[in-house]
């Protein structure tokens, strides 16, 4: 009988150990799950707040090209706005700014001219501006080896064609005829970036086609340049040359006066800018002018972030 109670209670107690361990494991299996899930939580409320971020800036980067010259551009060259682009509207670097002989508060940027060099380099050289106020002491010449450039034209069909400029540079930029448009600069310089390292990995260019000129100023607010096309001089854009596009076989006029500067600044009226083809580097527009051109050659930018 003592043996049977013996035997019971050491039961009885292997029951309580293992009841007890049971209990212990619940309480992990459960305490894991709810880490994870509130490390999945973090994780998920941070990436919604980075997509609300990158969304209120997409919308500002989304508009549809408008021009008038819009009917030269084939339907697969408009470019749409990426979360990778619509980054560049917000800039981490500190703003550096000084202030102009007339008091307009501008972002201080160095102007490199593209003569005698490159004649039709303003696209390049424009972005060596950029560049080196992003901290990197790029030169015309360390660009050009990184810039798809194609000058082939050849009759076929009674028809003429040619490259596409939004997909390279059109001519060389050491002749005096053609160039390129914003995908291909933004691809220059992060070709260039990404070969050389000279600034983190974090500050790539965007192609900011299609955003509406409050972006850009934002971008100015926000102590970040901007590579805009526009016309020399701002005078009125006209189409000259004229040929088929050898990818998509579309028809494709050039615009006479293509021309890139670096937005710098701006005040209530005037649109302050770094021209590479004017002696004076930096030089003053009104705004509607200004903007006007800008959206004449279908709302092309191209920034650092």
């Amino acid at each position: 009988m003592k043996q049977k109670r013996n035997s019971y209670n050491k039961e009885q107690n292997l029951r309580r150990i293992f009841r007890l361990l049971m209990s212990v494991f619940l309480c992990f299996s459960l305490l894991i799950p709810s880490a994870c899930t509130n490390k999945s939580s973090s994780s998920g409320k941070a990436k919604s707040s980075s997509s609300k971020a990158v969304k209120s800036v997409s919308s500002a980067v989304s508009s549809k090209v408008v021009s008038k010259h819009a009917s030269s551009l084939p339907a697969s060259s408009s470019r749409p706005s990426s979360s990778k682009a619509s980054s560049a509207a917000v800039s981490s670097a500190k703003p550096k700014f000084k202030v102009n002989n007339d008091g307009t508060k501008i972002l201080d940027v160095k102007n490199i001219q593209q003569s005698p060099e490159l004649p039709s380099g303003c696209e390049i050289t424009s972005a060596c501006i950029v560049l080196n106020y992003a901290g990197c002491s790029a030169t015309k010449t360390d660009l050009l080896k990184y810039l798809k450039s194609c000058n082939k034209f050849y009759q076929a069909d009674g028809k003429e064609y040619g490259p596409n400029p939004w997909k390279c540079f059109v001519g060389n930029p050491g002749s005096a005829k053609y160039g390129c448009y914003a995908p291909v600069i933004a691809d220059t310089i992060n070709l260039y970036l990404k070969a050389t390292g000279k600034i983190s990995q974090n500050h790539l260019a965007a192609d900011l086609t299609g955003a509406p000129v409050s972006a850009l100023y934002s971008n100015i607010d926000n102590g970040t340049p901007v590579i805009v096309w526009v016309t020399n001089g701002m005078c009125e854009p006209s189409f000259g040359d004229s040929w088929y596009l050898e990818d998509t076989k579309a028809p494709y006029k050039w615009i006479t006066g293509e021309h890139c500067m670096v937005l710098i600044g701006y005040d209530g009226n005037k649109a302050i800018l770094s021209d590479p083809l004017d002696k004076r580097g930096t030089v003053i527009y009104d705004k509607p002018l200004f903007e006007q051109r800008y959206k004449e050659l279908f709302s092309q930018a191209v920034a650092i972030s």
